[in-house]
């Protein structure tokens, strides 16, 4: 069965992620970075859908878990953050803005 399209200049883009991206992040546990698809116009579904799929999956995980190890740390050390300590940047004061702004200037100096 085909999955349902949405139509984004002309082509078609499924109005689900698609399954085979879905069972690849699935194996690394990172399915939930699809939790929000929802609420993303075509385009930005499309960008996401590109840039997950130009990640070394493997690689990344082999990283992970060489420095958690060169840490001393369990692999299951990492998990995900609690909705109290996420916040967004609309909901921060301006000073902390400029200050996250300088911080990232200086850091590509």
């Amino acid at each position: 069965m085909k999955e349902p399209t949405e139509t984004n200049n002309g082509g078609a883009l499924p109005s689900l992620p698609p399954q085979a991206l879905l069972e690849r992040l699935k194996d690394y546990g990172q399915e939930d970075v699809f939790a929000l698809w929802d609420e993303l116009s075509p385009g930005e579904r499309e960008l996401l859908v590109k840039d997950i799929e130009s990640l070394d999956l493997p690689r990344l995980n082999r990283i992970i878990r060489c420095s958690l190890r060169s840490q001393g740390l369990p692999v299951a050390a990492i998990e995900p953050v609690t909705e109290n300590t996420v916040s967004t940047v609309e909901e921060r004061t301006i000073e902390e803005k400029e200050r996250w702004w300088k911080i990232g200037i200086e850091s590509n100096l």
